[in-house]
């Protein structure tokens, strides 16, 4: 029997499976939406791994749309910043999410193949094309912002077959050069405001609320960063932002900017039968008896992440011993041996640390 408690990825399903699998978070939603529509707030999010923020993140993204019609919501994912610039992930920030907001536009709106804008890099200027102006413009920005990247990596690795002196010379230069290459804020927003009036507008979209998703990918100390360094790119207001972190204690942080005037912290449901209706979402053939979710409710405090886990290791144990429903024993034994596994995995860690610092 095929297991229904697989984990679907949130940022991957389509906006009908998303409501299909929803369960709760009505105040979050409401919460959220009124930030972003009505107050013009940008909002962070943040809570534990798996508690459900792309969850929650999908289901604002079609509510902000749908309550106002003039506003443009893109997630842009933050996740791999140093794919963006190998150097100085946290300098990539502006970038990453321009180049994500050009493809998206490019795909999404206005219908055409990545490949056809990738293509553009490759341009010399002289071909001759009749273009209309939004695809004019996200064209030009798109091809800065790659073009840019590409004289910093010439930069930085054009060193080889210099002698010593000669080479860290270079690589003063380089590291000079990207310096000075990074999006600046007002840059970020001058480019957003140009792709809102050339590509937005048109189609009465007039305000961009860019959704930065799985940040908490990214360690603490990173996720600071970008919210130290680009308090004028947040405050900016031609762009609102909804930024999710990881968990910290954000109301301890001085730094913490004034311009995300609606902060969010995420946690699972407060509810045994939110619990039992996420359950019955996957289903399942075999039951789990009211015991089994009290134990689940618990010990993972309405976790979703956690309760799927342990959930789908209990359904394969009951489908293997033949049995049509799932026990609080069993549910004990399976939370049993995920807390070893942790347990083994943290030591592990651990042990590799102390190496590395030996």
């Amino acid at each position: 029997m095929e297991n229904p408690f697989y984990q679907y990825n949130p940022a991957d399903e389509n906006l009908r499976d998303i409501h299909a699998l929803r369960v709760d978070r009505e105040r979050e939603v409401s919460l959220c939406r009124d930030a972003i529509v009505k107050s013009h707030h940008n909002v962070l999010l943040y809570g534990t791994r798996g508690v459900g923020k792309t969850f929650l993140l999908r289901l604002v993204e079609k509510e902000v749309a749908d309550q106002d019609k003039s506003i443009f919501p893109c997630i842009a994912n933050i996740a791999s910043l140093s794919e963006y610039r190998i150097a100085n992930d946290v300098g990539a920030f502006p970038r990453a999410v321009l180049l994500q907001l050009c493809t998206f536009l490019w795909t999404q709106v206005l219908g055409k193949s990545y490949l056809d804008l990738r293509d553009s890099l490759d341009e010399t200027g002289q071909e001759i094309h009749r273009r209309a102006k939004d695809e004019v413009t996200v064209r030009r920005i798109y091809r800065h912002l790659m073009l840019l990247e590409r004289s910093v990596h010439s930069a930085l690795f054009n060193t080889v077959g210099f002698s010593v002196g000669v080479r860290g010379e270079k690589k003063e230069e380089a590291g000079q050069h990207m310096l000075h290459s990074s999006v600046l804020p007002f840059e970020f927003a001058e480019f957003a405001h140009e792709l809102v009036t050339n590509v937005l507008a048109p189609r009465d979209k007039s305000r961009l609320v860019v959704l930065c998703d799985e940040a908490n990918q990214m360690p603490i100390f990173k996720q600071e960063e970008i919210l130290e360094r680009y308090l004028e790119l947040f405050s900016s207001k031609r762009v609102q932002f909804v930024f999710v972190a990881g968990m910290v204690p954000w109301d301890t942080k001085a730094f913490l900017p004034s311009c995300f005037e609606t902060r969010l912290e995420l946690k699972g449901f407060d509810s045994k039968t939110c619990v039992e209706e996420l359950i019955s979402r996957a289903q399942t053939k075999v039951s789990f008896t009211k015991e089994a979710i009290d134990v689940l409710f618990e010990a993972y405090a309405g976790h979703p992440r956690c309760t799927i886990t342990a959930c789908r290791i209990a359904h394969d144990e009951a489908v293997e011993a033949g049995a049509q429903e799932v026990s609080a024993a069993v549910v004990l034994r399976v939370m049993n041996r995920l807390d070893e596994e942790r347990r083994q995995h943290e030591r592990m860690m651990r042990r590799e640390l102390e190496n590395e610092e030996s």
